[in-house]
């Protein structure tokens, strides 16, 4: 592989949604999966250009991509390099709707773990995890993993899905950004 990286891993499952029969295929993307993977991480392009291998191989024409979190810049990318593979993003604790905040970067990178119990787990557990925190702050190119407000489309319905109480993502501001993509 020319970056080093490992492709998104994947087993199709075949679920039946009343009559009619649904493929899934549940991307593991080894860099920040809690694996230890010290292999560059694939680029945006790269990651598209992979994830298009999967469809095609599988026999896909497009895919209704569902990103969480850190995900969500992952499916962000094959909207920006294989948009004729997305039939649709639901994007679940969207970072990339504000990976140019402040907000993000300083809850990513930066904030303090204090005396919660439950923000010293997510410490421990996902922004301070060595291979997702290798991702993140020296591999993700924000910009690319970021959705702008100029970029929404009628073409690809995006559901935008917040948790009220996620300690990442400032839902009222994604709120905000969401109303803007209208």
């Amino acid at each position: 592989d020319e970056e080093g990286s490992t492709p998104p891993s994947s087993s199709p499952e075949t679920l039946v949604a009343g009559e009619e029969e649904r493929v899934v295929i549940a991307l593991q993307i080894s860099q920040f999966a809690q694996h230890i993977d010290p292999r560059k991480p694939a680029s945006a392009a790269r990651f598209a250009s992979q994830l298009d291998a999967v469809l095609k191989k599988h026999r896909i024409d497009s895919a209704v991509l569902v990103g969480h979190s850190l995900g969500t810049a992952y499916a962000n990318y094959a909207r920006h390099y294989i948009p004729h593979r997305v039939a649709a993003l639901a994007l679940l604790d969207p970072v990339c709707c504000m990976m140019h905040h402040a907000d993000i970067s300083d809850a990513f990178v930066y904030k303090r773990v204090g005396g919660k119990l439950d923000v010293a787990v997510e410490e421990y557990y996902v922004r301070r995890e060595l291979f997702t925190s290798n991702v993140i702050m020296r591999h993700m190119k924000w910009h690319e993993a970021s959705i702008w407000p100029g970029e929404a489309d009628a073409a690809m319905p995006t559901l935008f899905v917040l948790s009220e109480e996620d300690k990442i993502v400032p839902v009222t501001k994604v709120q905000g950004c969401v109303r803007s993509l209208r």
